[in-house]
């Protein structure tokens, strides 16, 4: 959807993960090498190189926008920047919200580390995956 666009707007496309991959190599193994809390610092950092050389329509990563405000200390401003603009839009599987969250989870649990491994390592690092409940990882009854 996003080369489709960038054609559209004759500008660049730039996909996140694409770059940090280039970078730092396949994202599953950096996760579990560093953990997610460095992979969100570093993927903020990979954002910051990118945004400020060109624009372009950019795919973020999934959980780009919902990483915790201490991950970087220019993260609340990008994060603010990007959300406050006309020119975002966020790409859903459905407008119908529990069809919504369940594709995602489904998109999210079917990934080589898995969302839930994801919560049990964050270690309070709080990534909000349940929309009813931002604090709340998905099968666990605790916070």
């Amino acid at each position: 959807m996003g080369v489709l666009l960038s054609d559209r707007l004759q500008t660049w496309f730039v996909d996140l993960d694409q770059c940090f991959r280039e970078r730092e190599g396949d994202i599953s193994n950096y996760l579990q090498r560093y953990g997610y809390q460095a992979y969100a610092r570093q993927n903020v950092e990979v954002y910051r190189s990118i945004a400020a050389t060109e624009d372009a329509v950019m795919a973020l990563s999934s959980g780009f926008m919902t990483y915790a405000e201490a991950v970087h200390p220019s993260y609340v401003e990008i994060r603010a920047a990007i959300a406050e603009t006309s020119m975002t839009f966020v790409l859903l599987p459905s407008l119908d919200l529990e069809t919504c969250v369940v594709e995602i989870v489904r998109r999210q649990t079917q990934r080589p580390l898995r969302l839930v491994a994801w919560c049990e390592e964050l270690n309070g690092f709080s990534v909000p995956h349940d929309p009813l409940d931002p604090h709340r990882c998905p099968g666990r009854d605790t916070y």
